[in-house]
């Protein structure tokens, strides 16, 4: 993948192939100049000044920054006239971005105006967040502060919907109007048990991973609900760059190019995930709030709070967050690096016969495990270092006992089969089985 000869190599290894910084660029007023001219229109007043960029007055910045949005979505040409959306809503800085942009675009004149019909969803996660410890008042305060931000963009009708099972999705689905009448009043035994079986998952990476596409499962029968046939999520360039190596890491390589892709078809039912803004950078997000004079919610991410060594997905994070403060092409060579990755053929259409191709759970086609000798050599090293004599005895036959294991089908349940490598691992630490075999 590297093109630089040996020679660039000396004893310090290839500290002269890595050019750090002058700066590190983590102040947000460096990047606004106050006494200057803007080089496009040559208004005076704030300046926002980008890399590589010239400096540009707000007006001339929120052109560039909305262009790459619809630029992102007519490349592609996916959104029909029409078309039904569904915003994913969290209180980030990247969504409140997201939001303004489609309400901006919506209300351009009849040539610009982008036309589709948008529905915001919440999905409320923090009862799998907070533990008992945290009073319910703060998360009231939380809910009806979002729903108070949600009411300035009244052309869009938001919902709420609690972080729960498949089957009880649509049923549980709530106006942001009726949070105090209906939605702080319902039943919750049923998500403290589903809170509970997460809980018991062995560590943070694998309930980690468990939430993120149990998250997709779960929006993915919303969006059914409201006949929507595009999820518009607020990925950016660094959130991608952190999901590509994590999802590596994880052994979800071959489906590693659609999580940094624009379009993500793995979703049911002919659904899918868009992401707009997959080319902004985290600067270009904190301008466009300045610049809109704009503020983020206070979101809240589970396992955020088990520190930088809590997870993989922690511990990921955090990497490339450290490595970009010094090397600013660090995201960007990440992330470019994804689009390059050549997806398995057939995976980027959707798959006819989902039960048999793919993974019941996250939908990762399962060719791979029948002939790849990675797996093969992966089984090889865990029942070698297994401490039971028993598996010791097992190692004997390795040849048909490797392609058993790989295949799922010594775990005693013919179902994990149809669960690909990285979900056989969470299944692996799950107490309760069923979690990742119900549909």
């Amino acid at each position: 993948m590297c093109s630089i000869g040996e020679e660039d190599f000396d004893d310090e290894g290839g500290a002269y192939t890595m050019i750090a910084d002058e700066e590190p660029r983590t102040n947000l007023v460096s990047n606004v100049l106050e006494a200057n001219n803007c080089y496009k229109c040559g208004s005076s007043g704030a300046i926002y000044k980008l890399t590589f960029r010239q400096a540009e007055c707000s007006d001339c910045f929120l052109l560039y920054t909305r262009h790459k949005f619809r630029a992102a979505l007519g490349s592609a040409k996916i959104l029909p006239s029409g078309a039904k959306v569904m915003l994913l809503f969290d209180g980030s800085a990247e969504s409140v971005v997201l939001l303004d942009m489609l309400h901006y675009a919506q209300s351009q004149d009849d040539f610009k105006r982008l036309r589709c019909s948008v529905i915001v969803l919440y999905v409320d996660e923090l009862a799998l967040i907070f533990d008992e410890a945290i009073e319910l008042g703060g998360t009231e305060t939380f809910l009806k502060t979002m729903q108070l931000f949600l009411a300035s963009y009244k052309e869009f009708q938001s919902y709420i919907v609690p972080f729960l099972k498949n089957k009880d999705v649509a049923r549980s689905i709530c106006h942001f109007s009726e949070i105090d009448v209906k939605y702080l009043k319902r039943d919750v035994t049923g998500e403290k048990k589903f809170v509970e079986c997460i809980n018991q998952i062995q560590n943070l990476t694998s309930r980690q991973d468990f939430v993120k596409h149990q998250r997709s499962k779960l929006i993915a029968r919303a969006a059914k609900h409201f006949n929507c046939q595009f999820i518009f999520k607020a990925d950016i360039s660094t959130t991608l760059a952190s999901d590509l190596l994590t999802a590596i890491c994880l052994g979800r390589g071959i489906t590693a190019a659609l999580d940094v892709n624009l379009i993500d078809n793995r979703l049911s039912d002919g659904i899918k995930l868009v992401r707009p803004l997959r080319n902004l950078s985290k600067l270009e997000i904190d301008l466009y709030l300045k610049a809109r004079s704009l503020k983020s919610l206070q979101c809240h991410y589970y396992g955020d709070n088990k520190g930088t060594n809590g997870s993989l997905q922690n511990l990921t994070r955090s990497f490339i967050d450290n490595l970009q403060t010094s090397f600013s092409s660090t995201v960007s060579t990440v992330y470019r690096t994804g689009d390059k990755i050549a997806a398995e053929h057939g995976l980027s259409s959707n798959v006819e016969n989902m039960e048999i191709n793919t993974c019941s759970f996250c939908c990762s086609i399962l060719n791979s495990k029948y002939n790849s000798t990675t797996l093969l050599a992966v089984e090889i090293s865990r029942l070698v270092s297994a401490k039971t004599n028993a598996s010791a005895k097992n190692c004997l036959n390795f040849n048909s006992h490797m392609h058993f294991n790989v295949l799922g089908e010594a775990e005693g349940n013919q179902q994990i089969s149809r669960l690909c490598h990285a979900c056989c691992n969470i299944y692996r630490d799950v107490r309760k089985k069923c979690l990742l075999l119900q549909k």
